[in-house]
C-alpha cells in the first residue's frame, strides 16, 4: 500500500517520483539510464527531500571551492527509512580535519560512489517504490502497476511548464529535477512552455541546481560528451553554480525575500550568459 497523509494523498519522494517521470512506457529507462546520470540524481533528490522537510539547511561556507555546505538543524526522524538513514550519517560527519560539514557536491559524490555500493540510492528508491505497489522490477525492465500516478506527475510539470499550475515546493523541486535529469521536451514544446517563468523557477532550486552544473556538466565535458545544452563553458557553469548558492545565501544568511534574491540570481545569470 501507499503511504497517504491524512488528506489522503500519496507520500512520495521526490527521487521515486523522479525515477516514475522518466520511466518509458515498456518499463526501461532512456539510453538504458546511464545517460540518465541518476546515480547522481538520486542521492540529490534525498538531500533535497530532507531539506523540505527541515531536517537540513544550507549555508555559505565561505570557501572559493563548492561553497554551498549543508548542516543538520533538526535530528528528529523524517519518518522515511532512507531520509533516516541519510540523516543519521550527516548529523555524525567530522572530517580528518576536523570539519563537521561538507559540500553539496561532497555529499551526492559521497552517496554516490563511497557509501554502501555504487547505484544504492536509486535501488533503495526502485525498492521502495515496489513496496508501495507502484510498480514491479525486473532486473532493468519496471513495470508500472500504478500508471495514474506518472499521468498525473506528467500533467503536473507539463502544467508548471506552461505556467497553468502554481507549484508548492515540493513540485518545484520536482520539476527542476524533470528539466536537469529529463529535459522539457518530454512534457511541453518550446512554444507551449514559458521560458523565462521555468527558467526562474529552476533556478530557485539551489540543490538540483549545483548536482547539474557542477557534477553532471563537469562529468560531461570530462568524458567528451554532449556539452551543456546552452554550449555553455566550464567557467560558466561555475559560474551559474556560484550565483545559484548566492540566491541561497541572499535568502538563507541575509533574509532577503524570495524576489529580491531571485532578482539578484536573474541578474548575475544574465552577465553569465
Amino acid at each position: 500500500m501507499l503511504l497517504t497523509n491524512i488528506n489522503g494523498e500519496y507520500i512520495m519522494l521526490t527521487g521515486e517520483k523522479h525515477l516514475l517521470l522518466i520511466l518509458k512506457e515498456n518499463g526501461k529507462l532512456p539510453l538504458g539510464g546511464s545517460g540518465m546520470g541518476l546515480k547522481n540524481w538520486c542521492p540529490s533528490a534525498v538531500l533535497t527531500d530532507l531539506r523540505l522537510r527541515g531536517k537540513i539547511e544550507l549555508f555559505d561556507s565561505g570557501k572559493k571551492k563548492d561553497p554551498v555546505h549543508i548542516r543538520v538543524i533538526d535530528k528528529s526522524s523524517a519518518e522515511h527509512p532512507l531520509l533516516d538513514e541519510y540523516l543519521e550519517i550527516i548529523k555524525d560527519f567530522k572530517s580528518k580535519k576536523g570539519e563537521t560539514t561538507q559540500s553539496v557536491v561532497d555529499w551526492v559524490k559521497w552517496f554516490r560512489d563511497k557509501y554502501q555500493k555504487k547505484g544504492y540510492t536509486e535501488r533503495a528508491l526502485w525498492e521502495s517504490l515496489e513496496k508501495q505497489g507502484v510498480l514491479k522490477n525486473e532486473g532493468k525492465k519496471h513495470t508500472i502497476l500504478k500508471p495514474e500516478i506518472k499521468k498525473q506527475l506528467y500533467n503536473d510539470v507539463r502544467l508548471v511548464c506552461m505556467h497553468k499550475k502554481e507549484p508548492n515546493d515540493e513540485l518545484k523541486a520536482l520539476t527542476a529535477f524533470a528539466k536537469y535529469g529529463h529535459g522539457w521536451r518530454y512534457y511541453a514544446s518550446r512554444t507551449e512552455r514559458d521560458i523565462p517563468y521555468t527558467k526562474a523557477l529552476v533556478r530557485t532550486q539551489i540543490i538540483p541546481t549545483i548536482t547539474f552544473f557542477d557534477i553532471v556538466v563537469e562529468k560531461r565535458k570530462a568524458i567528451g560528451g554532449g556539452v551543456q545544452a546552452a554550449g555553455a563553458t566550464i567557467s560558466t557553469a561555475g559560474a551559474n553554480v556560484l550565483a545559484s548558492s548566492e540566491y541561497g545565501t541572499d535568502t538563507l544568511i541575509h533574509g532577503k525575500s524570495h524576489t529580491e534574491a531571485s532578482s539578484n540570481l536573474n541578474e548575475k545569470l544574465k552577465d553569465n550568459r
